[in-house]
């Protein structure tokens, strides 16, 4: 009992002596023994525990998949597989129930006409899943000249948003948000994107809008004088777009191994390619800041708030290569030219050539690294719609700059 009581007084003393907190010495008594912990000790022991449990739990379920299980071709086989992670679509000897069978003889028949590649140019991840992280880059840059006096051009901000995807067997459902909102801004660009990749084709839809700050430039060629209005806010930019390309090496040449990591380059190879794109891109002031716009510009009010609308019809060829450094390494470069019929809408500027002679180019670049599961992947991306006839000339561009991390499983 003295023992008991002589202790947390000299403790006590102690800590007083050497100025220390009072909680910074934990003292348990046991009947057979005496121990003194520090604050430093406690909260390591607890992050161990921590740590400790995590590993327990990813052990349990590695052992628990990794247990032994009946094998047996019955009609229960497939859920057993299933919780052990052991299935495998194209086993022929697994039987499933009606509805599930024919959703795998589906999938079996698309991945048989869709999917079949030369396996010594194209391997499967043999994963069923994917968790991605997504960050896009882009900006958009236009040029309009309605004469040959007045040259008009307009520079936007680089726009970013931050997104995740969870995809299964190519299937993909994901969420971005604006990078503006992360840090307490307000949002001024919304882009949607959708793509289906198969060893045959792509597709490919994308969905634009952005009211965020342009820079506008107008220049007079005949008084040789520039007028610039910075950061104006005033402007919308929507467009979206489609297109489809059919890749004629498909036996070899795999182009989603660059771009999502869903097949494996086993050696360098080409491909030629040829699809469609139809395009619609309107750009226009917005009714409140019309006035403004035009009086800084010392032009007339006009009846349409659009500077421009137009809708292309483009059909086009072009070639893609991807190289393969090493097992872990890919870098493909991918190049089209279009040429179709830009359809000016009524109520632009143009309207006296409603329909007219256009050119497009695209070109696109990545650079993979696998190593596992893990995937990470730096992509760019330039597209440029280009008319010109003897009174009215016209150009846009998108630059697009994506980093990806992902991990297959």
């Amino acid at each position: 009992m003295l023992m008991g009581l002589w202790l947390p007084m000299t403790t006590a003393t102690a800590q007083a002596i050497s100025g220390q907190p009072a909680d910074s010495v934990a003292v348990a008594l046991a009947p057979d023994s005496i121990s003194i912990h520090s604050a430093d000790s406690v909260a390591a022991g607890q992050q161990a525990k921590k740590e400790w449990f995590g590993k327990r739990w990813i052990n349990s379920i590695t052992k628990r998949m990794n247990e032994p299980f009946d094998t047996v071709r019955d009609d229960g086989y497939w859920l057993r597989a299933l919780k052990h992670g052991k299935v495998n679509l194209k086993d022929t000897t697994i039987h499933y129930p009606k509805f599930l069978s024919g959703c795998v003889n589906i999938y079996r028949w698309v991945d048989r006409t869709l999917n079949a590649q030369d396996p010594d140019y194209v391997k499967g991840n043999g994963k069923l899943f994917k968790l991605t992280l997504k960050n896009n880059n882009w900006l958009d840059y236009y040029q309009c000249e309605p004469d040959d006096k007045v040259i008009m051009s307009f520079r936007s901000k680089i726009s970013s948003n931050l997104g995740l995807y969870f995809s299964i067997l190519g299937i993909s459902l994901g969420y971005s948000v604006d990078a503006d909102r992360l840090v307490g801004g307000h949002p001024t660009s919304k882009k949607r994107e959708f793509g289906f990749t198969c060893a045959r084709f792509i597709l490919e839809y994308y969905n634009l809008y952005n009211t965020g700050d342009m820079t506008v430039v107008m220049r007079d060629n005949n008084e040789r004088e520039t007028y610039r209005i910075p950061e104006f806010g005033g402007l919308e930019r929507r467009s979206w777009g489609v297109s489809g390309y059919f890749f004629f090496n498909n036996r070899r040449y795999a182009h989603a191994t660059a771009y999502s990591s869903s097949k494996k380059q086993l050696r360098s190879v080409g491909s030629w390619m040829a699809g469609f794109k139809v395009t619609r891109q309107r750009f226009s002031v917005n009714e409140e800041d019309m006035k403004e716009f035009y009086q800084d510009l010392e032009e007339e009010l006009p009846e349409d708030n659009s500077i421009f609308d137009y809708t292309d019809y483009f059909l086009g060829a072009g070639y893609g290569y991807n190289w393969v450094l090493g097992p872990k390494w890919v870098i493909n470069g991918t190049l089209m030219a279009h040429a179709g019929i830009k359809h000016a809408h009524s109520h632009t500027s143009s309207d006296s050539h409603s329909n007219m002679f256009a050119v497009n180019a695209k070109a696109r670049a990545a650079v993979t690294f696998n190593h596992r599961g893990l995937f990470v992947s730096l992509q760019s991306y330039f597209d440029s719609h280009l008319f010109n006839n003897t009174d009215y000339k016209y150009k846009s561009n998108i630059f697009d700059f994506t980093a990806i991390v992902g991990v297959k499983f």
